[in-house]
């Protein structure tokens, strides 16, 4: 990538981050409505018998009949593997109700349950024809257990499509590191060619996923739908961004061919679906049930098909619904560490340092059990890491404000010669071994450091629900009240108060290393910076806020040191 397009995606990121960051604070949070007494409702909605009539079907194409005896009722099946995945599997549709999830990494006390919405849609559901037709239609076989142990499950209906019985054979498989399969066998076991044909679509496979009950969201944990075509991966949309924005988009169907994979993910958490099969569509829909109630949908759809009296066509499908950890993810599919890579040429240099900076927090945390502890410390091994930098950078600023009796005169020598005034600057700085800018370098080598770790604990799964003093949850802001004032933020968050305050005190204390400045602008510096940074920062997750504010009361004690040294002279 040439340095324009560089220069260009920094404008693009540092603009569309002011503009989040407005609207983050600005405007009122939105929360989905979906509870779980909604979700319980839902599963209760699978009739108890078999459906006889299609509804909702495309014309041209017709299910007369669903065969599977008229006794077959619906019944509920668990899968699992060890405590890691546990699956309910409803005959009816023959489709997963519930996935909960669980491990080393999991601080909440109970197995997280990736919620599905109070919608006609659920993972490993299948239909003829297109994956809409799940929403509206309850035409749905009651699927017979052929065989079920542990971790896999066997299950098989009868169908018939414009007089020709397809039967419908579904195999799951609930398999480790988070991860399940659904095989889908159609066969033809009429004596005549069945054409599978709904509008262009034979089978859709879908699936809706929620990742947190309402209110459970912060402002910072974005939804984001993404497909990987075999050579880049897609933004397809970001649903949070637009219920941060307050907008209330209508239903969205957007279809691409042929991906190898499809995500859906929050920050913590992150589900791949993955076709074994090439040739077929993905679609990612945003279907909006009310002002505040946004479904999210994506799936499958394989193209119209015909089968010869006797034939088979089998189909695969592949899930990963756990943490959002790529050393988990590879394992499912090894391209997936593209979905982790940080945007073009900054990848090279800026996942190093996220690495990095995951490998000292896991580390720490073998021995010290507290995050907010584990945080304070790797704020305090950053600073130690950068410290001779930013010492010297600091005895340099020392250095500089005591020659600015000579600086004085020299303005005054040749205010009229500005060539020459910058000339004798250059000679005086050199001679006393002064970087006029060395007090840059530090803050700039902490910019990557930042990003990386805003990365790290924004989506670190393991600080989700760890508290620390009065926050409650690291990954979220330390909302002590909320609050629906005009103009004011709709909550009232300490921490970023407590580190403006830290910063004006870190900044005063440089502004006072330099006498002779100007007074104005070093007022305006002292307030300007902290301000900035408290409009940033106020609905950051909390862990994010008390990193930086433990920078600063190190950098405190670090100027200090420095004032303390009366051995900093010049020549």
């Amino acid at each position: 990538m040439n340095q324009d397009n560089e220069r260009r995606m920094l404008i693009a990121f540092v603009l569309s981050s002011i503009l989040l960051v407005v609207a983050l604070y600005f405007m009122p949070r939105t929360q989905n409505n979906n509870t779980a007494k909604q979700q319980a409702e839902t599963n209760q909605q699978a009739p108890a018998t078999n459906a006889t009539a299609a509804q909702a079907l495309p014309a041209g194409q017709s299910i007369s009949q669903i065969l599977t005896g008229s006794t077959v009722k619906s019944t509920n099946l668990t899968l699992s593997f060890g405590n890691e995945s546990v699956l309910n599997i409803d005959t009816f549709g023959g489709r997963v109700t519930d996935v909960s999830i669980n491990g080393s990494w999991n601080r909440m006390g109970h197995a997280v349950t990736l919620l599905n919405p109070p919608i006609n849609y659920f993972p490993g559901d299948s239909i003829f024809g297109s994956i809409e037709d799940m929403g509206g239609s309850t035409n749905r076989p009651v699927f017979n257990v052929i065989s079920a142990d542990t971790n896999k499950a066997v299950l098989a209906a009868d169908v018939v499509i414009n007089s020709n019985k397809i039967t419908v054979i579904k195999t799951f498989s609930v398999l480790s590191n988070y991860s399940f399969s659904e095989e889908i066998s159609l066969s033809n076991s009429s004596q005549h060619q069945a054409d599978i044909n709904f509008n262009g679509n034979a089978l859709a496979v879908g699936a809706s996923f929620a990742f947190s009950k309402p209110g459970a969201m912060n402002s910072g944990n974005i939804l984001m739908a993404e497909y990987y075509d075999g050579k880049t991966l897609k933004r397809v949309l970001a649903p949070g961004i637009f219920q941060s924005l307050g907008f209330s988009p209508r239903q969205t169907n957007i279809i691409f061919a042929d991906p190898e994979w499809i995500t859906f993910s929050d920050n913590y958490f992150l589900v791949i679906m993955k076709a074994g099969a090439r040739g077929i569509n993905g679609k990612y829909i945003l279907q909006q049930s009310s002002p505040t109630n946004l479904s999210y949908v994506f799936g499958i759809e394989v193209p119209a098909l015909t089968l010869q009296p006797g034939e088979t066509r089998n189909y695969s499908f592949s899930y990963y619904t756990g943490p959002k950890r790529e050393s988990m993810t590879l394992s499912f599919d090894k391209t997936i560490g593209i979905f982790f890579a940080w945007p073009g040429a900054f990848n090279w240099f800026m996942k190093p340092i996220e690495i990095a900076m995951r490998f000292i927090m896991d580390f720490i945390s073998r021995w010290v059990t507290n995050w907010g502890l584990v945080i304070i410390l790797l704020a305090l091994f950053i600073k130690l890491i950068l410290s001779p930098l930013s010492i010297k950078a600091a005895v340099s600023i020392k250095r500089s404000a005591l020659l600015q009796p000579r600086i004085k005169n020299l303005q005054e020598k040749y205010k009229d010669d500005a060539k020459t005034l910058n000339e004798k600057m250059a000679e005086l700085y050199k001679k006393e071994g002064i970087n006029p800018l060395g007090g840059c370098l530090p803050m700039l080598l902490q910019i990557p450091v930042f990003f990386a770790l805003y990365r790290v604990l924004s989506t670190s799964v393991e600080l989700r629900g760890a508290s620390f003093l009065w926050i409650k949850d690291l990954t979220m802001p330390d909302t002590l009240i909320t609050m629906n004032l005009p103009l004011l933020p709709h909550s009232f968050n300490l921490l970023p108060i407590i580190m403006t305050v830290v910063q004006i005190i870190s900044m005063r204390l440089q502004t006072m290393r330099t006498p002779g400045g100007n007074s104005q602008q070093q007022t305006m510096n002292t307030f300007l910076l902290p301000v900035v940074f408290l409009f940033i920062f106020w609905s950051m997750p909390a862990g994010l806020v008390l990193y930086w504010t433990i920078q600063n009361f190190y950098t405190i004690a670090e100027q200090q040191f420095i004032n303390l040294d009366r051995q900093i002279k010049i020549k």
